[in-house]
């Protein structure tokens, strides 16, 4: 099975003996033979991607766990007139009830005093980078939605279904 010199199209090619019998007289093109190998690698390559893409798609749950002190201010107030700027504290720690999921305990400060507001999971939302719950009664339906960068946490509260922003929230890690 030695290489043969042979002109079709500038390629060298290489005579396979048992490969006669369909049709193409037993010659395969270089391309064709580093084809396999060319499969090999990208084979090879989407391996690595998927395992790298699975290690880096858990929740960054250590980014958000923590202290965070900051304010949660009226986006639109002739829109929400009820809405009141606040100081608050978000306090995040691992949900026990969902793998990947975070617990925020929500404060507000009141003469000096805090007042919890509320607790929720939020789960990771990956295309987004951004921490999210969704809270639903008989009066309202809103999403809150956390981002991280560094030591800072910033958010809205979206009023849904009319996607409209009815808080913004900046927080710095404490």
């Amino acid at each position: 099975m030695g290489w043969t010199a042979g002109d079709l199209s500038g390629r060298t090619v290489r005579r396979k003996p048992a490969a006669r019998k369909n049709g193409n007289m037993g010659l395969v093109t270089r391309r064709q033979e580093s084809s396999g190998w060319f499969s090999v690698i990208v084979l090879a390559a989407t391996c690595c991607a998927v395992t790298v893409f699975a290690a880096s798609s858990a929740p960054p749950v250590k980014q958000i766990l923590g202290e965070w002190r900051g304010t949660s201010l009226c986006a639109d107030k002739q829109k929400f007139p009820g809405c009141h700027d606040e100081v608050v504290i978000y306090t995040v720690i691992p949900s026990s009830t969902h793998t990947g999921a975070v617990t925020v305990t929500a404060e507000k400060i009141v003469n000096g005093v805090r007042d919890t507001m509320g607790v929720s999971d939020f789960t990771y939302d990956a295309a987004h980078r951004t921490w999210n719950s969704e809270l639903q009664t008989e009066r309202y339906h809103l999403l809150w939605s956390f981002s991280i960068r560094d030591t800072v946490l910033s958010g809205t509260l979206l009023d849904l279904p009319s996607k409209a922003i009815s808080r913004k929230v900046r927080a710095i890690r404490r």
